[in-house]
């Protein structure tokens, strides 16, 4: 499994794309997972910019990870975990063999930046409003995520999203060393 992760607008999809015909192995977006599974409640608290909770996202995750057979094939998992118990919860799965952790992408750009690439690329739930929420959640969730697998020695491979998307891959290649 390889873990991408980062502030909203990175880039995490489009990499998770090219990286996935890259190592010839499925992508999981737990973003395209939730839009694809939503109640109607989820939907409500996404569009303004909240996040589902870490036992729904369990749920859901775990669900395509049997589909996957993710105990015993390489995939690419975006936007997973979000929180210090979400990240707890799959690292546990590495620790316990259920999961193979083969590195953790971090992608990160500035936020002014982001926000531009998010506005611009027309989304409904790509408001002022919720883009302001979802850095916010970002700064109180995702930050100490970092943080908690730089305490547990777990290495996070920190990749510059600002470059062309060409030059992003590259990077993210080199540090998988796929060349």
């Amino acid at each position: 499994m390889i873990l991408l992760m980062g502030l909203i607008g990175t880039g995490k999809s489009t990499q998770g794309h090219i990286l996935a015909e890259r190592v010839k192995c499925p992508w999981i977006s737990t973003g395209e997972l939730l839009r694809a599974n939503l109640t109607p409640s989820q939907r409500k608290q996404i569009l303004v910019g909240k996040l589902v909770g870490d036992e729904e996202m369990y749920e859901i995750v775990e669900e395509e990870f049997k589909k996957l057979g993710a105990d015993k094939n390489e995939f690419i998992l975006d936007g997973f975990p979000r929180t210090v118990a979400q990240t707890r919860w799959i690292i546990d799965k590495v620790r316990s063999g259920e999961l193979q952790l083969k590195a953790i992408i971090y992608l990160q750009a500035p936020k002014e930046e982001m926000k531009k690439r998010l506005l611009n690329r027309g989304r409904a739930d790509d408001t002022e409003t919720t883009i302001a929420e979802r850095f916010k959640k970002f700064d109180e969730e995702t930050v100490p995520v970092l943080d908690y697998l730089h305490g547990e020695g777990i290495k996070v491979n920190e990749v510059d999203a600002t470059p062309s998307v060409e030059d992003i891959a590259a990077s993210i290649a080199k540090v998988l060393e796929l060349d």
